[in-house]
Parts: structure tokens; sequence; C-alpha cells
């Protein structure tokens, strides 16, 4: 409700990256609650509007979160080439945390698709970053997690153990519950 009200405040006054932004948040949020349908039109709605109005980053961002829902739906080709386009974005502005973001949802991807060396490669792409920057968070361990995911598929078994437990001792390091559990 409270959404709702903003998103409709934001119009009467004319603030349209306001409300986009709104719509977008509230994409997500219907995202997390399974409505997937409502989620894309509400990103698609908040993409139009970014468009529009030139916010190069907020669209990828954007794309991000539609190739996430298209993911997570198994929708493989409408992700990949969502998180293509935010990817060459992230580098063409040199923003790093949707690089960042965008390389472990690719590592994710590829996995799932069986491209193994390509999910290897956005792997290492973004444990480079986190290293590069001295940042030990649950990033980290989502890569570890894909990465021993990625060596199971190697049948390397011996080097999935030891990645599993560097990300579970990373998991507990930073008080990622819900990481720790899944590994």
């Amino acid at each position: 409700a409270i959404f709702t009200e903003s998103i409709a405040l934001a119009a009467v006054v004319g603030d349209r990256v306001l409300y986009a932004d709104l719509v977008n948040n509230l994409g997500a949020i219907m995202n997390m609650r399974g409505m997937a349908e409502r989620a894309l039109e509400l990103y698609a709605e908040s993409l139009e509007i970014y468009d529009a109005q030139n916010e190069i980053r907020k669209a990828a961002y954007t794309r991000n979160n539609i190739a996430i829902t298209f993911l997570e739906r198994g929708q493989l080709d409408g992700a990949f080439n969502h998180f293509k386009a935010a990817g060459e974005v992230a580098l063409q502005i040199k923003d790093a945390s949707l690089a960042l973001i965008v390389n472990i949802n690719l590592a994710d991807l590829c996995l799932r698709r069986g491209a193994l060396a390509d999910a290897k490669l956005h792997c290492l792409a973004a444990e480079r970053h986190l290293v590069e920057n001295g940042l030990r968070n649950g990033h980290l361990v989502e890569i570890k997690k894909i990465a021993g995911k990625i060596a199971v598929g190697e049948s390397d078994i011996i080097a999935a153990t030891n990645i599993f437990n560097e990300a579970l001792a990373i998991s507990r390091e930073v008080g990622a519950k819900y990481q720790e559990a899944e590994i």
C-alpha cells in the first residue's frame, strides 16, 4: 500500500525517475513474492522510463533484475541477453558493483547451461574484483559456492571439497547464515 501511494505521489509531482525507482523496487518485491509476471511488467515499465530519461546505470540494474527473474523461471536465453546488456553497460560506465553482480549471475547461468569454462571465467572475474578490493563478504561466498559446483561438474571432487570448505569458512566469518546453510 505504501509503494502504491508513493508511486501515485511521484506521478502527481511529475518525477519520472523517482516513479521508475519505486516501480522497479515494487517489481523486486513482487519477484520475491513469487509474482514473476507482475515483476516483469513493473521492470519493463521502469526500464522504459529509465531509457527515455537516459538513466543508463539504472536501466542496466533493471536489466539485471529482469535477467534474474528470467533465470529463476528457467528462461535462460532471455536471462543471458539481459545479463550481457547489463554487463556491457557496467564496462562502459565503469560500474564495478554492477560488473560484479553480473559476473556472479552469468557464472550461475553458465553453470546451469553446463558451460563450465564460461562459468569459471565469470567466477574468476568476480573473485578478482573482490580480492583486489580486499572484500570478504556474501558475494565471495556465492562465488566460491559456484566455483565448487563447477569443480563438481569437472569431476574434481577434491578441489570441490576444498572450495566448499573455503566458502563455509568465509560464510561463518562474515555471518552469512543462509549461505552457510546452503553450503
